[in-house]
This record gives structure tokens, sequence and C-alpha cells, in this order.
């Protein structure tokens, strides 16, 4: 239903990959209590969002790259760092990162967008 110039517009997919990462954020503390995941959907679903909206990244990263250097080094290294808390389909026995250093990731991913 969206137009195609529309889907392949950066700020497009820029604003789409973002909301994605807020939401995998909040099923990322949804799925943790007293310091472990309890939640294993949860845990899944967010670690998804995440890998999918890296591969939307993927897709204007070059013209990202060529708008705005900065930004893109920002988005680039956030989203690696951010991939580090899901190591495996199976959650650790521990959180890799905090909710809150999650929300951080995603917050400067925003900013840079």
């Amino acid at each position: 239903v969206i137009p195609e110039d529309q889907r392949n517009s950066p700020e497009f997919v820029l604003d789409v990959m973002v909301e994605m990462l807020k939401n995998a954020a909040t099923e990322y503390e949804a799925a943790i209590v007293n310091g472990e995941f309890v939640e294993i959907v949860e845990y899944q679903d967010s670690k998804g969002f995440v890998y999918y909206a890296d591969e939307l990244y993927q897709t204007v990263a070059e013209a990202k790259s060529q708008a705005d250097p900065e930004g893109h080094q920002t988005i680039t290294d956030s989203l690696a760092e951010l991939k580090t808390a899901w190591p495996a389909i199976e959650p650790p026995e521990a959180p890799v990162k905090e909710p809150s250093e999650v929300y951080s990731l995603v917050s400067q991913i925003e900013f840079s967008k």
C-alpha cells in the first residue's frame, strides 16, 4: 500500500527502524524479571526486531553514509553494540545488557537519524 518511492526513502526507513527498535527495547525489558529472563518469547521477539531493523538499515546505509557520515557511524556502531544484548536465540542466564543500556542505544540511533 505504501508507494515504492516512500518505502525506499531513507527518512521513512529510518523512522520505521527506530519504531521497531523502541518496540524491541520494550519487549527486552518485559522479558526480564529480577535480573533473569523469564519471558523467552519476548526476548526472542525483541531479537528479531533488532536484527530486522539492522537489515532495513542496510537498504539505506549508503545514502545515509553519504548524506551524514557521522550519523551513519553512530547508527552502525549503536546497532552493532545493541545486537550484543542478544547473543543467541535462547536467552543467556543473565542479561548481557540492562534494559536502560538498550534504551540508551536506541536513543542514540533515533537522534542520529
